[in-house]
């Protein structure tokens, strides 16, 4: 029963029994503007044609005759000068449908005008049938002129209506639409019927006039697209009137059985067109939704993609122009999905964002708001309402998970002007987001000056990266390394440095976290260990004297590029020693279970290179990296150091480090040593070497250099 069912419900869809989209029905409506227009034209062309024959054929001769050219021009084409005005009608409505974007004023008159014109025509022709009504043979005749004129003056009558809809309401009305094309449609049939049966009532007709309602029905069922029920009930009523209607003239023409076969048969094979067409059509309709649908919308979350989001925007405000300060920009991130994640899987943090994307539509309007990528979501809504609605995320995205308590994040962007380009405007919102990430005491902050300070220059550094590697602009400083015992220079550290023209001394605070937000950091990291490479090669063939130098590698210049090819690859260009370059790693980069920079570490100590850990209690240290990765020496951070003098367990924390590392065969370095009693008590307690300002800040080439030929620095590369 139920599959018998499921049959019964595909063919009464098949037939045209089922809600369509709005986009569906938008879609053939607009088929039906464009058949609109040209069967506009085509009436007009017919009707300028025949008005033109019966002019040779029947005015000239009468006029000629002594008969008045006004009267006679009238009884003669009366009807022929309503079909045109009709056609001309049809064609403004239907050509201002689909361009009504495009001088809309212009259109709307043209299009009032020439209702109004038929309207006018209309009533004024109208009193025309009553000359013939009491002739009982011309019943039909004049009823199915009452009839095509009351339809044209409707038809004006709704043209005019919809045409003011569209003026004061500013949008469209599909069924107001449908209904002007409908009676278009019954004014053609009923003047290929009228034709027709004035054909078959008069003595001297052949009855082969017939095919002019043929035409007229094949004309509007296969140019005009109706659902399969409506083609199949609108055909069947207007083929069964007429016919009845003819055989009311079987005593003046024999209406054979043959001509009722070709009839039925004419009849079924126009259903089967119409009801092919209205299917062709439809489902060229529907795959254009599911096309614009994933143009448009994000699969996961149903919520509108980035680009239909900022399209949405963009018009919103060219059509409102809200004042400044008056709407606001909102970049949603998800703090804790991870943990979602990792915890659940990834379905599970599907149905998570499936979720979450309702909450946020909900709150801010399907309209305005749309996922952007990941977790990350996207609002616009005026300000006044901003801080109301942002207050869910407490009482209800925690909720959703009461086990790992995820919480949003938002930044956000006054709306300033009109110029603003949306994306640009999403940008700020996403940056000052961004600048409260991982962050507990905060999940709000606004785009300020100083955050607008901060934009500007991530937008210069990342659009000017290339430049400064081309032009030099990004250069090694080098920090001197010495040996706790003596103090002797045993080798420096390489730091990038940014030497702008406009904005001069760039830190690396000012660059580096851009780069790797960017993730651009390794085009500077490349760019650094060539400046080196081509620095020691300089140095080498000058026969001067050498100190080992360290580069820093990035966790990103393992996963942006062959980190390790590349850094090999400019040692043998520049055919360097391999024992004056040391690889430096940060310890917060590591992880025990990441087997990319396990082997790439590999690979380094493999070649030859001697492999330091960076920066190492920096973080939440785990000793795991010791265990399962081969370094030569540890870096022990500066922040160990803070404190020492005055904190009593700094001096046994830095000792306990050093001795583990002395036990699992690393030798040590400490950077940030500052004072002479920090570098005292570094070498009592056995840490190799000392690096800090107090052996000497990141300076260019040419000042080091300098130094070590006037003798300020004694070189010791051996221990």
């Amino acid at each position: 029963m139920k599959k018998a069912l499921g049959y019964l419900k595909k063919v009464l869809e098949y037939f045209g029994f089922k809600k369509n989209s709005k986009y569906v029905r938008h879609y053939l409506d607009e088929s039906n503007l464009r058949s609109g227009v040209l069967m506009a034209l085509v009436v007009v062309a017919l009707e300028i044609w025949l008005i033109v024959r019966q002019h040779n054929k029947y005015i000239i001769p009468q006029v000629a005759n002594g008969a008045d050219y006004w009267d006679s021009l009238f009884k003669n084409t009366s009807n022929f000068w309503l079909l045109l005005l009709v056609g001309v009608v049809m064609f403004a409505f239907c050509f201002g449908g689909l361009y009504k974007n495009k001088r809309p004023t212009f259109r709307f008159w043209i299009t009032v005008g020439a209702a109004a014109v038929l309207i006018g025509y209309t009533f004024f022709a109208f009193l025309e049938p009553y000359r013939a009504w009491d002739k009982p043979s011309n019943v039909f005749k004049n009823l199915f002129l009452i009839l095509l004129y009351i339809l044209s003056g409707t038809f004006g009558l709704t043209v005019v209506g919809y045409s003011l809809f569209m003026k004061l309401k500013k949008r469209e009305s599909d069924p107001l639409g449908m209904v002007c094309i409908t009676f278009f449609a019954l004014i053609c049939l009923v003047f290929g019927m009228k034709v027709s049966y004035c054909d078959f009532a008069s003595a001297s007709g052949t009855g082969k006039m017939v095919i002019c309602f043929l035409a007229m029905v094949l004309y509007v069922a296969c140019l005009l697209v109706w659902k399969p029920y409506l083609s199949i009930a609108m055909l069947g009523v207007i083929f069964l009137g007429f016919y009845y209607i003819l055989l009311s003239l079987s005593d003046q023409r024999e209406f054979r059985s043959g001509d009722v076969v070709n009839y039925i048969t004419f009849y079924i094979s126009l259903v089967m067109v119409a009801v092919s067409l209205y299917q062709q059509r439809y489902k060229d309709a529907t795959k254009a939704e599911e096309l614009e649908h994933k143009a448009n919308y994000d699969d996961l979350t149903e919520l509108h993609n980035y680009a239909h989001f900022l399209n949405q925007v963009k018009e919103f405000i060219a059509a409102k122009r809200p004042i400044a300060n008056s709407y606001i920009y909102l970049f949603l991130d998800v703090s804790g999905f991870k943990a979602i994640n990792d915890t659940y899987g990834f379905a599970k943090g599907n149905e998570f964002l499936v979720e979450l994307g309702k909450k946020i539509s909900a709150q801010f309007g399907e309209e305005f708001t749309a996922r952007l990528s990941d977790d990350h979501f996207a609002a616009f809504c005026p300000a006044e309402e901003a801080q109301g609605k942002i207050g869910f995320r407490a009482e209800e995205v925690r909720k959703m998970d009461e086990r790992l308590h995820p919480h949003l994040n938002f930044g956000a962007y006054v709306y300033q002007n009109p110029e603003e380009a949306p994306r640009r405007a999403m940008d700020k919102a996403r940056y000052a987001c961004s600048s409260i990430k991982n962050r507990n005491d905060q999940f709000y902050c606004e785009y300020d000056r100083k955050m607008h300070q901060n934009y500007h220059m991530l937008q210069y550094v990342t659009t000017h990266l290339e430049e400064a590697v081309e032009k030099g602009w990004i250069r090694p400083y080098y920090q001197p390394v010495v040996f706790s015992k003596g103090r002797k220079l045993c080798g420096v550290e390489a730091l990038a440095r940014w030497i702008d023209p406009k904005h001069g001394f760039l830190n690396p605070g000012q660059f580096v976290p851009f780069l790797e937000g960017t993730r651009m950091i390794h085009k500077l990291d490349a760019c650094i260990f060539e400046a080196v490479c081509r620095d020691l090669r300089e140095r080498l063939d000058q026969k001067l004297p050498v100190v080992p130098v360290s580069i820093n590698f990035s966790r990103l210049d393992f996963e942006l590029m062959d980190a390790v090819e590349v850094f090999d690859s400019l040692v043998q260009k520049y055919q360097i020693p391999k024992e004056y370059l040391h690889v430096e790693v940060t310890e917060s980069a590591l992880n025990e279970n990441d087997r990319l920079l396990i082997d790439s570490t590999r690979r380094l100590k493999e070649k030859g290179y001697a492999l330091w850990l960076d920066d190492f209690g920096s973080g939440y240290s785990s000793l795991n990296v010791l265990k399962d990765f081969d370094f030569d020496v540890l870096k022990i951070d500066m922040k160990f150091l803070i404190g020492f003098g005055t904190n009593q367990k700094a001096e046994p924390l830095i000792q306990s480090v050093i001795d583990m590392a002395g036990k699992i065969g690393l030798k040590t370095l400490t950077e940030g040593v500052e004072t002479e009693e920090q570098a005292n008590f570094l070498e009592k307690g056995g840490c190799l070497r000392l690096q800090g300002y107090r052996f000497g800040k990141p300076m260019p080439k040419e000042e080091i250099l300098g130094k070590i030929d006037a003798g300020e620095f004694e070189i010791q590369v051996e221990e």
